[in-house]
């Protein structure tokens, strides 16, 4: 079972019980819905959660980087913005998680 805190209470407990409908989670008891980008770094984004994952993994396991274009072709998206703009918010975000433990 799942386990989330729901956001719209006044005093945060877990929801054990929730209705998960897709990628939509919505409490039993006071009805909020969320969904599983919410609060990510893919939150307002249109590309596919595979994308996101795919990049992912592509990021950690390789020892060597790749270009956004180069995975554009490999996933066969066509336009070159919405990669780009994706890969450059995944490198973001793991600069700023390793400028932390060099303090």
């Amino acid at each position: 079972m799942l386990k989330r805190i729901c956001l719209s209470a006044t005093l945060p407990r877990i929801l054990t019980q929730h209705v998960n409908t897709g990628f939509d989670i919505r409490s039993k008891e006071c009805r909020f819905r969320t969904s599983l980008r919410s609060g990510t770094v893919m939150e307002n984004s249109k590309l596919p959660f595979l994308y996101w994952y795919m990049a992912m993994h592509l990021l950690t396991s390789t020892k060597k980087g790749f270009s956004a274009l180069k995975f554009q072709r490999q996933i066969g998206h066509k336009r070159y913005e919405p990669i780009w703009a994706m890969l450059h918010k995944l490198r973001m975000i793991m600069g700023q998680k390793g400028m932390q433990g060099r303090n």
